[in-house]
């Protein structure tokens, strides 16, 4: 969780760190100013919106706001709440199959 949280972060910093720099004089061709906004925020929608919703999955226990947490999880991906399951990086894909 520390590491998603420390990954989100670095992310927002980087934004946070263009638009500084804009606002003191580093000014950006006209034509690539919707450009540069587009993805600035678009990429930092989606990391947001990633981060919460890791964030309300990963609640553990049976506590009301646990459980409200992993329900609204689900309703934001769309009822896909199963995890992931990633392939160790030193296994074959057929051993993973099994």
């Amino acid at each position: 969780m520390l590491t998603s949280i420390l990954r989100t972060a670095a992310q927002a910093l980087v934004g946070y760190l263009v638009t500084w720099l804009a606002s003191h004089g580093i000014n950006v061709p006209v034509d690539q100013q919707e450009w540069l906004v587009q993805v600035l925020l678009v990429g930092g929608g989606i990391a947001a919106y990633t981060a919460l919703v890791r964030w309300l999955e990963t609640r553990q226990g049976d506590s009301l706001r646990a459980r409200l947490a992993r329900a609204a999880a689900k309703v934001l991906m769309l009822g896909m709440t199963k995890q992931p399951v990633y392939v160790d990086p030193g296994a074959s894909v057929d051993r993973a199959r099994t």
